[in-house]
């Protein structure tokens, strides 16, 4: 996960998962506190149900995701309905995809798959409704319902 301090970032998780550490651009980003980050693959996820990115905000993540991992990441732009970043140059970003560095992600469509996927293999009754339940949340409250384009949407 990645952010900026005070957007839902809270230094104190009660947890050593995971660090929140200084990024570029007066940014903070969030990396498992191992050793050699250079020997390792890093997934960096941006995080964008409802609110637009901040100028250069990708750009940088990118920086420090190539700094720390050394071309051996892929940065996640998770939003509703796969909109497109804006803060970041078309062409960039193209060649982040062509490398496979950059990959989007649709709340209603990709996370929606995989939690039916879940759903249908958990073996536990419980697990099996909570899956059912937060694809339904995922499907209406992040994407449109059965699939349906928002006319509105700019995808």
């Amino acid at each position: 996960m990645v952010g900026t301090r005070g957007e839902g970032q809270s230094g104190d998780r009660g947890s050593d998962l995971v660090s929140d550490q200084p990024c570029t651009a007066n940014r903070y980003i969030d990396f498992p506190p191992q050793g050699d980050d250079t020997s390792r693959f890093g997934i960096g996820i941006e995080n964008k149900p409802w609110a637009g990115e901040q100028h250069k905000q990708l750009a940088d993540y990118r920086i420090e995701l190539e700094r720390r991992y050394k071309g051996q990441f892929i940065l996640v732009f998770l939003t509703r309905r796969g909109r497109k970043p804006a803060r970041i140059s078309s062409e960039k970003w193209k060649n982040l995809e062509q490398a496979g560095r950059a990959v989007i992600l649709d709340y209603s469509v990709d996370v929606h798959a995989w939690l039916v996927t879940c759903q249908q293999q958990s073996r536990a009754d419980n697990i099996r409704h909570f899956l059912g339940d937060f694809a339904r949340y995922v499907q209406v409250s992040l994407g449109s319902i059965d699939g349906e384009e928002n006319p509105n949407d700019d995808r």
